[in-house]
């Protein structure tokens, strides 16, 4: 297992000394030029080259060089912010699969902020300074977040294309909401530390199959 590369780290995908090639190919065997286009992703330029070792001060990490700008539509109320083990295998996972961009980051502080239509999530490389306990793998235990996108497909024939593991399988899904009840088509899938996301699409609302109150 190559050191350092978070929970997932023996999947292939993560391979750093061939990330960029085996990236590439098993796109080109399943999706159509236009979907490669849109997520056939390489580590955003600020990320290529990390200095090492990182910030150690927080002020000065917070206050380091950056790149890019708030997310056009402002900052979202609720933003959570992940500890990872690795930034640039998280960013892989991220952009690569997820097809978030960065919005704007800190390099040298192993920092970024990523946007995916209205949702907004950051990532910090872990340096100790929010841990409240002991932080081991799988990160996140007792916490899925779920994400509303447009259509799941994009990100399922990425992961496809990665064989990546989901944590659970596409499924439609109801829950009552009131006196309807509210449907999603979604599936659970670990980033590179194991946090759990769960990504859904929506396929409407219905009356109530059973009135269980």
């Amino acid at each position: 297992m190559t050191a350092g590369l978070g929970y997932w780290a023996s999947n292939e995908f993560f391979d750093q000394t061939t990330a960029s090639r085996k990236f590439r190919r098993p796109f080109a065997r399943s999706m159509t030029a236009s979907v490669q286009h849109r997520w056939i992703q390489t580590l955003p330029k600020p990320f290529d080259l990390l200095p090492e070792p990182p910030i150690a001060d927080p002020a000065i990490r917070a206050t380091s060089r950056s790149t890019g700008a708030v997310p056009k539509a402002g900052f979202n109320e609720l933003v959570p912010e992940l500890d990872v083990s690795n930034l640039q295998a998280s960013l892989r996972f991220w952009s690569g699969l997820l097809g978030f961009e960065v919005a704007y980051d800190r390099p040298a502080a192993r920092f970024a902020y990523l946007v995916r239509g209205h949702i907004q999530i950051m990532l910090c490389e872990r340096n100790g300074n929010w841990e409240v306990g002991e932080l081991s793998p799988p990160f996140g235990r007792g916490v899925n977040f779920q994400m509303t996108v447009s259509t799941l497909d994009l990100i399922l024939m990425a992961r496809e294309a990665a064989n990546w593991p989901l944590f659970r399988q596409p499924n439609d899904a109801w829950y009552r909401t009131g006196d309807r009840e509210g449907g999603q088509r979604e599936f659970l899938v670990q980033d590179p530390d194991g946090y759990l996301l769960r990504f859904a699409q929506d396929i409407g609302t219905r009356p109530l199959t059973e009135d269980r109150t």
